[in-house]
Parts: C-alpha cells; sequence; structure tokens
C-alpha cells in the first residue's frame, strides 16, 4: 500500500508538469477535464495516513493533498456574498442545453418557472422544444429571439429584458457556434453571447479551410480551438457590460478556459461553492449509467464591470446537462 500510494503522488506530480504538454493533443485536452478524479483515492488514503503511522505513507498523501489544494482549493473556501449597492442593477442569467432528445419541454418550462432568471440562454434548441417553451413562458418572458434546429446546434435567447438587436451569428464550418444579442437592462446595454461549442477534437478536413478562414491557427488545433479564436476575437472588439454563457465543452483544466478568463471571469469560480459539475446528469453514457455529474461544461462568464454575488447549479429539466444560474450586478 505504501509503494502504491508513493507511485500515485508521483503520478499527480507528473501530471501537473505535463499538463501543458497534454493540452499540445486533442486527446490530451480532453484526458485533462477529468483531472478532479484523479483525486478520489485520497477519500481512502487521507484515513489510511492518519491511522498507519508510515511517514513514507504520510509524506505522500501530503503531497497528493497539495496538489488538490494547488488546482481546487480556493473552490471550497467559504464564499461571503460581496456587498452590492443599493442602487446597483442586478439580474439573474440562467444557462441551460435542454438536450437535443429531450422531449419534455413541460419539465424544462418548470424549471425555468421554478428559478426565474431575468434571462434565460438556450442550446441543442429544436423546433418543436422552442414553440413549446415560446408558448408556455410567454407571460414571463415577453422578449425571445430563438433559432431552433433539428440538429444540436439549435439555441435561443428568452428574456425579461428589451432585446435591442441581435447581431449576425458566429458560424463555423457552417454552423451557429453562438448568438450576439445586445439586450437593455434598465437602460444599460449588455451584450449577450449565447455559446455552443465543439468538443475538442480534430476538424474534419473539408471544414479546416473554412474555419481557417475567420480564426488561423496551426494545424494541430481542434476544430474547438478554432472556434473559440474565433469568438474571442469578436469579445475582444467590444467594451462595456458583456456576458457570455452556454456549452463550452471544456473544463477549467483546459486551455480554452485560460483563454478566456484571460478576458472575462468565472461567474461560478467567484460567487459559487464546490466543482459546479453538470454533465451528464444521470444519463447513460456510451450504455453506462452516470448517476452524478463528471465534467462541468456549462459556464457564465462576464466582464470585469460586473459583479457575481450568487451562483449555483440545478438538477431538474430532463436534460443531460444540470442548468447553471448566476446572479449578476452593476
Amino acid at each position: 500500500m505504501i509503494i502504491v500510494s508513493i507511485l500515485y503522488a508521483l503520478g499527480l506530480l507528473a501530471y501537473l508538469l505535463l499538463r501543458e504538454t497534454l493540452w499540445q493533443t486533442w486527446w490530451g485536452e480532453v484526458a485533462v477535464n477529468f483531472a478532479p478524479w484523479l483525486f478520489v483515492p485520497l477519500l481512502a488514503l487521507v484515513p489510511l495516513a492518519v491511522l498507519v503511522r508510515s511517514w513514507p505513507l504520510r509524506g505522500a498523501t501530503a503531497v497528493a493533498v497539495m496538489a488538490f489544494l494547488v488546482l481546487y482549493g480556493d473552490r471550497f473556501l467559504p464564499r461571503r456574498p460581496p456587498a452590492v449597492p443599493a442602487d446597483a442593477i442586478r439580474f439573474t442569467v440562467m444557462t441551460f442545453n435542454v438536450h437535443v432528445r429531450n422531449t419534455d419541454p413541460e419539465r424544462v418550462a418548470a424549471a425555468i418557472e421554478r428559478e426565474g432568471p431575468d434571462i434565460v440562454a438556450l442550446q441543442e434548441l429544436r423546433p418543436a422544444m422552442a414553440e413549446a417553451l415560446s408558448v408556455r413562458l410567454s407571460h414571463s418572458y415577453p422578449y425571445r429571439l430563438l433559432a431552433p434546429e433539428e440538429g444540436f446546434r439549435g439555441s435561443g435567447v428568452l428574456s425579461r429584458y428589451p432585446i435591442g438587436e441581435e447581431k449576425a451569428p458566429l458560424l463555423a464550418g457552417g454552423v451557429r457556434v453562438s448568438q450576439h444579442l445586445v439586450l437593455d437592462v434598465a437602460g444599460q446595454r449588455l451584450d449577450l453571447f449565447n455559446v455552443h461549442l465543439h468538443i475538442p477534437e480534430p476538424p474534419p478536413a473539408e471544414e479546416r479551410s473554412v474555419l481557417e478562414e475567420i480564426a488561423p491557427g496551426p494545424a494541430s488545433l481542434s476544430r474547438q480551438d478554432l472556434e473559440l479564436n474565433a469568438l474571442m476575437g469578436q469579445i475582444g472588439q467590444l467594451s462595456g457590460p458583456l456576458v457570455v454563457v452556454g456549452d463550452f465543452n471544456l473544463t477549467d483544466q483546459s486551455p480554452g478556459y485560460a483563454q478566456l478568463t484571460a478576458l472575462l471571469r468565472d461567474a461560478y469560480r467567484e460567487a459559487g461553492w464546490g466543482f459546479g459539475l453538470t454533465f451528464p446528469n444521470a444519463r447513460r453514457v456510451m450504455g453506462l449509467y452516470i448517476p452524478f455529474p463528471l465534467l462541468r461544461l456549462d459556464y457564465v462568464f462576464h466582464s470585469p464591470d460586473l459583479q457575481a454575488s450568487r451562483a449555483w447549479v440545478g438538477r431538474d429539466g430532463g436534460s443531460d446537462h444540470r442548468y447553471l444560474v448566476v446572479e449578476l450586478s452593476r
């Protein structure tokens, strides 16, 4: 057991040292997304180190615990809501991948009504789901801009605030990567991007030339990298309050996350607690039932002139993703 513990600690150190090397390949980029689960053995290792008087065992355990704290320690610190001035503008945003095969709009609508957000960004929105939600939620959300599709790229926004303008959507390889809307929130402009990126995989040969036209980069870049580069190019041209939400198909251990947080703040990291895992939501994946989520794929990012005071993950809605709700203020 002592030898296994030492090898485990050395393996964690090797991961920390080689993580950026792994990012250079699409399969390595996928692998680092499961980093939190590398620490599951600590559930047994920490009690064992307390009970067994072995300095090698305790040393290996300490190394593993330190690795965990470096990567994830701040996520479990107590959260004190920031002071928000009485005259501040407050609004809540929900991002929800409703799942392309979800045939129960009532559960989706019930989840939205239960949380009562001011702005709802939907991904994988099919026409039947869009029509049902539009009818059911018309009184709560008088402003709607829905762009459903039969495939995975449908999206839409429901809002209590006027939608003043829709910018041209960001397209890559002929599919929609994000909607870009301008909302009037209590008299102030808010740019909203509703995003759905591909998983980090090599782009098909027939799409690479199209993708590289909007986001040039090395041939080793995945389709997600190229989409993200194009998205960041659009965001970088804007000033003022900005919210970028959706299913990014990346985790906070991915290089794309570092790219996003170089300009924006992660609302859940700022105001939530714990890992905030959102996928999968009590679903079968390749025939295997997963009773709890393994990854955090869904995010609300915001510009520094906004502040997140609360953030939480919801469970119901009939989707393979859990939704995320964030309270923001300015």
